[in-house]
Order: structure tokens, then C-alpha cells, then sequence
């Protein structure tokens, strides 16, 4: 019975593994893609860590040799986790200096690598984020769960929220994914608030929200709405049927999309669109001047579908988010997605590659 239960979630496995056979360290001994664990009786936990063990030693990155002025750098860094969560990146530079570092070029590459190594974390895709280097990973994690939580399981205490006044926004949150910037900084306790709303947005988690002079964040996964009715138009298809389509990449395509049109708005004040209708499954936006676009999850036959009003620009819409879909691949996905893109022949609406 036991080992049926374990094949049987092998199989699931294998079929979702497909598309990063590279990157999966196979159990050979049991014949598994994985390697089953009790919690309760610690049976597997110890070849679990022989196996982990063995790879990282066959990695020849460990080897690596670095200056023990590093080492120093490190070492006071980590010193410092259990009185704060984070540093600034200037303060760091400054304790490399007693260190005898002195090149800022030669700390950001110490700090890469401490980073590389799950040490600590540290980003540089924007100003905000390079400048705050997370010693204590935990907090990060702590920050962001605060907010993206299954509400069913972990309620908010809604009399404190009315209590402050934010009580209609918190509601508004877990009914239609917006978020006001005055509930983020109380959830958040006004603590490094730009760094996470920063954060977020590059993670694809969260896009900007400018609509009907509303103006707020947009968090998908938050979304609860199943959208049921019929969906009509010009459609091509996202099929991932071949691998997997986890959950989040439909969520996250979603803030790549809202995002796009929030931006084109801040940069040209007469551009108008109206407000997307968003559901956790269904997306409507004006993503051009009077034509609708509708974007469609199904996560039983693992599809993406778009349907396009315009024949005319079918082909830009397509080519649009077919790039999309190739940035969140890179950027978040770490390239695991792999997809067939399928268009309707419009003679007998038929889906072809």
C-alpha cells in the first residue's frame, strides 16, 4: 500500500519534472525522481542528506577559494543577525574597509557570493533593492507572508483593522486582490515598505494599479472569483500540457499585463483604459484603444488562452505576450515552463500549431 502511494506520486512527479530532467537529482536507490520522508519517524532524512551532501561536494564552486578577508566580512555580518534582519549596503562597505577592502567593486562581488551561497540576500535589479543586503532571510519571508496568506486558514483580526480604519481596504484585499498603500505600510508595520513593495513588483507578485483615479497595488493570488461564463473572440492558446503549469504563472502574467497598461498610462496622460475585470482564473483588459483582451486559465488541461476582439492586431497581441511569457519564464520560472503555442484557423475553428 505504501509503496503504491510512493510510485504513484513518482509518476506525478516524473511527468512534472520533464522539463528540468537536468537540474533533478535522481533517488536510484528506491528508483524515485525523489525522495520520500516521514517527519514523524525520521525514516529517509538521513539518505536525503548523504544525497545533498554528496552533490554539493561535487560542485567545484565549493572549492572555490576565496581571501580570508571575506571570510571576516562574513563572519561579522552573520555576527550581527541576532539584533537586526538587515543591513544597508553603505554600512557593509565601511565594516570591509577594516577589513582591508577597500574596492567597492571587490565588496559587491564578496556580497555576490554570499548571496550565490543562501548566506544571505542580496538583489540588484533596481537602486531600492541593491541598497539593503537581508542577513536574516527569515524576516523576508515573515514580511511577505504577512500578506500573501490563505485567508481561509490565516484571518486577519478584521476589529483591529476597523479599528485603525482600514478595515474596508482589508476587505477590499481578499475581494478583489487590490491593496491600498496605507494597508501595506500598517500590515507591514511601516518597516522598509518601498524595498518590499520594490521586491514584489520585480517577483512579478504584485503590479501597480491606476485605474478610474484609483490608484493601489494589485496582488492576483489573492484573488478567490472563479469566472464561469462563456468567453468569445479570436483566441490562440498557451499549451503546457507537455510539462506542467504551476500555480503563479497565470497570477503573474496577470501583473505583466495590468503593469504594462499602468505604465503606458503614467507615460501618456491621454491614454485611457478602462478597468480590467480580474478573477483568480480571468482576466478582461483594454490592453489596446477600444479592444478588449481576455485572458483565460484552465489548470485542468493546463492552458493559457487569449481571445482578441481585432483580427488586426492579433498578431501584435500574440507576439506581445507570447514575450511575457518568455520574460517570466527567465526571470522567475528559472527556464522550467516549456509550452506549445496553438492559434485558432478561423475557416473551422480548429486549433493548430
Amino acid at each position: 500500500e505504501d509503496r503504491k502511494s510512493l510510485i504513484d506520486i513518482n509518476d506525478n512527479l516524473k511527468k512534472m519534472a520533464n522539463s528540468i530532467t537536468k537540474e533533478v537529482i535522481k533517488n536510484s536507490a528506491d528508483d524515485l525522481v525523489y525522495f520520500p520522508i516521514d517527519n514523524k519517524s525520521r525514516n529517509g532524512i538521513s539518505s536525503l542528506k548523504a544525497i545533498i551532501e554528496k552533490t554539493v561536494s561535487a560542485d567545484s564552486t565549493v572549492k572555490l577559494e576565496v581571501p580570508m578577508s571575506w571570510m571576516l566580512l562574513l563572519d561579522d555580518i552573520l555576527s550581527k543577525r541576532e539584533l537586526v534582519s538587515y543591513l544597508q549596503l553603505s554600512d557593509i562597505r565601511e565594516t570591509a574597509e577594516r577589513f582591508g577592502i577597500t574596492s567597492n567593486q571587490e565588496v559587491e562581488e564578496a556580497i555576490a557570493l554570499f548571496n550565490n551561497r543562501g548566506m544571505i540576500v542580496h538583489l540588484d535589479a533596481t537602486e531600492t533593492l541593491r541598497n539593503l543586503v537581508i542577513i536574516k532571510p527569515q524576516w523576508l519571508i515573515n514580511r511577505l507572508s504577512n500578506l500573501i496568506r490563505d485567508d481561509s486558514l490565516h484571518k486577519f483580526d478584521e476589529s483591529e483593522f476597523d479599528g485603525v480604519q482600514l478595515g474596508e481596504d482589508l476587505r477590499k484585499l481578499f475581494t478583489t486582490g487590490l491593496a491600498s498603500l496605507d494597508l501595506l505600510e500598517y500590515i507591514w508595520d511601516g518597516e522598509q515598505v518601498e524595498f518590499l513593495l520594490d521586491l514584489m513588483e520585480r517577483t512579478l507578485l504584485l503590479s501597480q494599479w491606476k485605474f478610474d483615479d484609483e490608484s493601489g497595488y494589485l496582488i492576483p493570488s489573492l484573488l478567490k472569483g472563479i469566472y464561469t461564463d462563456k468567453v468569445e473572440g479570436l483566441r490562440f492558446t498557451f499549451d503546457f500540457s507537455r510539462g506542467f503549469l504551476p500555480y503563479g504563472v497565470f497570477q503573474r502574467l496577470l501583473c505583466l499585463l495590468v503593469g504594462r497598461i499602468s505604465l503606458e498610462k503614467s507615460k501618456n496622460p491621454e491614454f485611457h483604459s478602462r478597468r480590467p475585470h480580474i478573477y483568480k482564473n480571468y482576466a478582461c483588459l483594454e490592453y489596446y484603444q477600444d479592444n478588449l483582451v481576455q485572458v483565460v486559465e484552465e489548470m485542468e488541461s493546463k492552458t493559457i488562452t487569449v481571445y482578441i476582439e481585432s483580427r488586426p492586431l492579433a498578431s501584435s497581441c500574440l507576439s506581445v505576450i507570447r514575450a511575457m511569457l518568455h520574460k517570466l519564464n527567465s526571470d522567475v520560472m528559472g527556464t522550467g515552463l516549456v509550452w506549445e503555442t496553438k492559434v485558432e484557423n478561423e475557416s473551422d475553428g480548429q486549433m493548430i500549431r
